[in-house]
């Protein structure tokens, strides 16, 4: 090829890879300082909510939340939509892709909750307790407490009630919900019921609801527990799962001491789980014959 002439056309077509804007961000505790400028945190909060708009969800919009994404804590057993509206217009909706979203979204959902960390990040980094810095953290709360990513919305629900509320106070609607979480997660994840009435006492926080499913854990009624816990919106709910396993336990603990022989009918109800999952998982080995479950034989005299 003479000099001045040009390449021929097919050494062009090559094109650079297609860089994700979630993923090009590194985390600033590992030294990125990308995230440190105000105005690209809040251009990168926004391409958070626009990746959480296009996250995969299930054709059926009234579906419950699929249990294929259990890689990351996730169930939907009947889970209410909640009382109130959440944030914004574009919030509510990106909130409710997570909610809604099929196995297919699994990566993208775990692309978003270390975007989520990113910026939580920055914004700790930064030292930002503004009204930005408020929003965000009650998006990455519920976000999170969606998915049950214990390492992302207990430490953001820490920092927006000790550090970022004390400057700019959040409303009474909000701080009532998140300080609600904060008492769930003390009671049912936690199993600390002595820090969780501690919060309640402090913050004045009265909740029905709230109040019912901890009383019911403190005196073990099994009844009044899953009547309750049929009432609680979709993130109370997502934090109330984690009581779901020793509820379970301390049921049929009660059922052994107490019947001979059961109806399964009547197990599936006391435990809200289906009796060949309840074998499976709880290593039970109570004999079942047709819809007769017997749990001991009588001593013969």
């Amino acid at each position: 090829m003479k000099t001045g002439d040009q390449p021929p056309k097919t050494w062009g077509r090559l094109k650079a890879a297609k860089q994700d804007s979630l993923e090009s961000m590194g985390l600033p505790s590992k030294g990125d300082e990308s995230l440190l400028d105000w105005r690209t945190q809040e251009r990168y909060y926004g391409d958070i909510l626009n990746r959480c708009l296009h996250v995969s969800v299930q054709g059926n919009e009234d579906a419950s939340l699929d249990r294929s994404f259990e890689a990351l804590s996730l169930s939907g057993e009947g889970i209410k939509q909640p009382n109130v509206g959440h944030g914004s217009a574009q919030e509510s909706s990106a909130l409710d892709r997570l909610y809604r979203r099929n196995a297919g979204g699994f990566k993208d959902v775990s692309v978003i909750v270390q975007a989520m960390r990113k910026l939580r990040e920055a914004i700790v980094a930064t030292g930002r307790t503004d009204a930005f810095a408020q929003n965000v953290y009650v998006f990455i709360i519920r976000a999170t407490i969606l998915v049950r990513h214990i390492e992302s919305y207990h430490p953001a629900l820490l920092h927006l009630l000790n550090i970022i509320h004390p400057r700019t106070r959040l409303s009474e609607i909000t701080l009532h919900e998140m300080l609600g979480y904060h008492i769930l997660d003390r009671a049912c994840r936690q199993q600390n019921l002595n820090a969780a009435y501690r919060v309640r006492y402090i913050y004045g926080i009265r909740d029905s609801k709230i109040d019912d499913l901890i009383r019911s854990i403190v005196h073990g009624s099994w009844f009044a527990f899953w009547k309750t816990d049929g009432l609680m919106d979709r993130y109370q709910r997502c934090l109330s799962q984690a009581a779901h396993d020793k509820m379970r336990h301390h049921t049929l603990g009660c059922l052994a001491k107490s019947y001979l022989s059961i109806e399964r009918k009547s197990i599936e109800e006391a435990t809200h789980k289906a009796w060949d999952e309840l074998k499976r998982e709880y290593c039970i080995q109570w004999q079942a014959e047709g819809e007769l479950v017997t749990i001991k034989q009588a001593r013969r005299k």
